[in-house]
This record gives structure tokens, sequence and C-alpha cells, in this order.
């Protein structure tokens, strides 16, 4: 029951936080800026979230962990399993690539123009069709029909790395690569960008130069977007921490996993810590940026 509260709460603030943003971004910022389609990018990887595995949570939290049979109860779970994934994947992948946006745009402005990095025309579907090609093993291991490995066992929406090949071996280099890739690669990248962009903005200073007031403007603009998206990758990282470790514990030490994470439902809670990140997103952008605070206290008005 706990867990059903948790996610109904997360699921509806999930839903209504990134609607809002949605409106807020259609409305009210400006639709040719690359950072207001990217930002829409990770609003919309949030209402799937909401919309499809919240639910889906929600379903086999009340039904202990079971799915229903069928074929299109197999469908669902694969579908849901790969929402998962490909939700994430978009996630980081719009966080980096905001990263080098802004490298650009404030280390290099000189070449603003001429990277598709500044075209969201080319980032948007760049980002879904990578996300969808690099999770689409998902899609044919996730299943809750009858297995060999699991001919008696009751209809469950699990993953079934045997079509794949050694099981032990599919699964685990899916997950090293999705750690990898995902999650290693894309903060230390980051990391690296957003430490040279604050150097820059706070740090790098002549003694005694004059800056024009046009300039400090700019600069504080500059410095209130990249407190944001500092504060917004630090959360994502911390949120989807836990379901990675998780994840690569199962794939590694499956027996292990079964006695020590899965009996206690550690499991359920880790990976429920990832999906809280879709509800806690729009509350960054509302409490971190001016536009969505008005836009947010004209709607209570």
């Amino acid at each position: 029951i706990t867990m059903i509260v948790l996610y109904t709460i997360v699921g509806v603030l999930a839903f209504v936080g990134n609607v809002f943003v949605l409106h807020v971004l259609r409305t009210r910022l400006s639709a040719r800026r690359n950072v207001g389609f990217m930002f829409a990018n990770m609003a919309v990887a949030d209402l799937l979230t909401a919309l499809i595995i919240i639910p889906k949570q929600i379903t086999q939290a009340a039904r202990n962990n079971l799915w229903f049979p069928g074929m299109l109860a197999d469908v669902l779970c694969r579908a849901c399993d790969f929402t998962v994934f490909t939700s994430i994947a978009a996630s980081i992948l719009t966080l980096t690539i905001m990263s080098l946006d802004r490298f650009v745009g404030i280390m290099l402005p000189q070449h603003k123009q001429t990277t598709l990095f500044h075209r969201a025309s080319v980032v948007t579907p760049f980002v879904w069709i990578t996300s969808t090609l690099l999770m689409s093993p998902i899609i044919v291991v996730s299943t809750s029909l009858p297995s060999s490995l699991y001919p008696d066992d009751p209809a469950r929406c699990r993953q079934t790395w045997s079509v794949l090949g050694d099981v032990d071996l599919s699964q685990q280099v899916f997950y090293a690569f999705v750690l990898v890739m995902l999650y290693i690669i894309p903060l230390v990248v980051m990391t690296t960008i957003y430490s040279s962009i604050c150097f820059k903005l706070w740090i790098h200073r002549t003694p005694g130069e004059t800056i024009p007031a046009v300039t400090r403007r700019v600069e504080r603009k500059n410095r209130r977007v990249i407190r944001m998206l500092v504060i917004v990758v630090v959360v994502f990282a911390a949120c989807w921490l836990p379901p990675h470790v998780m994840h690569i514990y199962s794939a590694f030490y499956w027996r292990e996993f079964s006695v020590n994470i899965t009996r206690y439902n550690i499991d359920d809670i880790m990976f429920f810590i990832g999906q809280a990140n879709s509800a806690i997103n729009p509350i960054l952008y509302i409490w971190l940026n001016s536009e969505f605070r008005k836009a947010f206290g004209r709607a209570f008005r």
C-alpha cells in the first residue's frame, strides 16, 4: 500500500507538473529558443513516465508484482519497459546536448549559429531516434509470457535475456553499456563543461577590468541558466544512481540480488527513487526559472 500511495503522488505531480511545463514553453518562452525545445524533450520524457511507467508500477504493486496473462498484456509489458529505458536515455542525451549548447554559446559564441546543437529540428529527432535504437533490446527481452526458464511461473512482466543467447553475458553487456554510455560518460562530459563555464562566469576576471553594463546583464542571465542546469543534472544523477546500481548488481550478482535485494523490496525503493525524478524536475524549473515562477503565480491568481 505504501508504494501505491507514493507512486500515485509522484504520478499526479509528474503529470500536472510536466503538462504545466509544456504549456509554459508553448505560450511564454520563445519557440525559437533551442533551450526551450530541450526542456520540452525533458518534459515529454517525464510525462511518458507519468502516463505509462508509473501506472504499471501501481498495477504491479496492487497485484503483488504479478502482471496480466495474454498477448495484449505481453505487448503492454514490452511497451512499458521500453518506455522506461527510452525516457532515461532521452533525458540524459538532452541534458548532455544542453551542456554542449551552453558551452558553445558562452565559451565559443562566434560559432553558435554554425553548430548542430543550435538547431532544434536536428537535436529533437536525434535524441529520440538514438534513444529508441539504443534501448531496442528491451523490446525483445521483456515479456509476460511463459518461457522455458519459467514454464509454470504466473504472469510477470520480466526480462528474459535467454532470447539473446547467454543469459548472464547478455544482461551484463547491456547494463554495463547503459551505465557507461548513458550515465558515467555523459556526467563526466557535463562536469567538465560546466566546470569550465563556471570558471569563466564566476572566477576568471582580470584585475581592474571594466565590464560593460550589457555584458554584465548577459553574464547574470547566463549564470542563472547554468545554475539551473547544474542543479537539474545533479538531481538527475542522484535519482538515477540507485537504479543503475541495482541493474548492475542484478546482472553480475543475480543470486545475491534475489536473496538480499528482492527479498526486502529494496529494488522497488531504488526504482522508485529514479521515477521520482519525473516529478522533481518541474519543481526545479519553477524554483530556478523566473518565467516558470511567473506562470505558476498567474495560475493561482
